[in-house]
């Protein structure tokens, strides 16, 4: 199937592509889009969030979002993040930017989409683009990031009801 999402990442970083994870997955891909997209939830299946909060640049329906809409994260830590979406094209994909005072990633632009096979079912993939870092943050922190992930998938594979799933390191320091 074509590839629906049209999302240009250098329309909105230099940076190169770093990681890239996937799912299987097995239901509607609107339904995969809908959960991915639910800001307030992304605690139920990333590690360590303890609190989102959502902002929209004007009133939305109840789960809608656009761009200009963020959510601001905090972890188990301390560490607050704030995500901006830059693109929304659903129920293809969305990406976002993050920042934040010990955000260690710079220029980076994160990319949710999903690509659908048929009406139930399809590939769930997350994309992360960000600039190079300090030497001991290139050896720690992409591979940190993608076990992270790589259990953050495992957990969201089980609510779309996911067969198969990855997360890699796409571009080595």
């Amino acid at each position: 199937m074509n590839d629906l999402c049209c999302f240009e990442p250098s329309h909105y970083t230099s940076a190169p592509q770093q990681t890239e994870g996937w799912i299987v997955f097995h239901q509607s891909p609107e339904k995969v889009f809908a959960r991915t997209a639910d800001h307030v939830t992304l605690g139920e299946w990333i590690p360590f969030v303890q609190t989102v909060i959502v902002t929209h640049p004007r009133q939305l329906a109840p789960g809608e979002s656009t761009i200009g809409s963020s959510r601001t994260i905090k972890f188990t830590g301390g560490l607050v993040v704030t995500e901006r979406v830059v693109y929304w094209n659903p129920p293809y994909c969305y990406a976002y930017t993050s920042e934040g005072k010990h955000f260690p990633f710079k220029d980076y632009v994160g990319l949710f989409q999903v690509k659908p096979a048929d009406a139930e079912s399809g590939r769930f993939i997350f994309r992360e683009y960000f600039s190079e870092m300090r030497r001991l943050e290139q050896i720690t922190l992409p591979y940190g990031v993608v076990a992270l992930f790589k259990l953050a998938l495992g957990n969201l594979a089980s609510l779309i009801d996911g067969t198969e799933y990855d997360m890699t390191v796409i571009r080595l320091p």
